[in-house]
């Protein structure tokens, strides 16, 4: 490769050459990715469904629209006592067993909170009938020592519309343990 040079003239008028010093060139990397790269799809954001518990296939939920959950939760523990009067003395107590645990709690099934009032009553009813034992889980905890099955349904119809539809309706649901 043959000199380069580079014509300056001076203050004086003077021409001078003067060498260009060759660029010395350095190789740039080439990035390459160890793996192909992939292209990631967006997942579509979903409605996250918060699910409290369940009995059975009664799932109790809550989403931002729709809500089956329940409120007001008793449950009772019974053990069954023999006593014995006696005359002058203190009464004696003897232990006769323990009585299967009761729950009981209410839901509301309401148009303004997603549902169809009649049609979950009608779910809850025939899921009744059966008479299957189902175990009550809330949060990931079992409710009761053995599985429960429905004894009693209460239905109190709040409010219909003009043409007589089902707009809120609440129900207390009492359980009871099966051995």
């Amino acid at each position: 490769m043959a000199q380069q040079y580079k014509q300056l003239i001076g203050i004086s008028g003077e021409i001078r050459y003067l060498p260009i010093e060759p660029i010395v060139r350095i190789p740039t990397p080439v990035f390459r990715p160890i793996a192909p790269i992939r292209y990631i799809k967006k997942k579509k954001k979903t409605k996250k469904i918060s699910n409290l518990g369940k009995w059975g296939n009664l799932n109790f939920i809550v989403s931002s629209n729709q809500t089956r959950t329940f409120s007001g939760m008793k449950w009772t523990s019974t053990y069954n006592y023999d006593v014995k009067d006696r005359s002058k003395k203190v009464s004696q107590v003897t232990f006769k067993g323990i009585a299967p645990d009761e729950i009981s709690f209410s839901m509301r099934f309401s148009v303004f909170e997603g549902m169809k009032p009649f049609e979950e009553m009608e779910e809850l009813d025939t899921v009744a009938r059966k008479g299957k034992a189902e175990r009550l889980l809330i949060g990931g905890k079992k409710y009761g020592k053995n599985p429960l099955v429905i004894t009693k349904i209460t239905r109190n119809l709040k409010y219909f519309d003009n043409k007589g539809n089902l707009w809120v309706a609440d129900v207390q649901v009492e359980m009871k343990e099966k051995a």
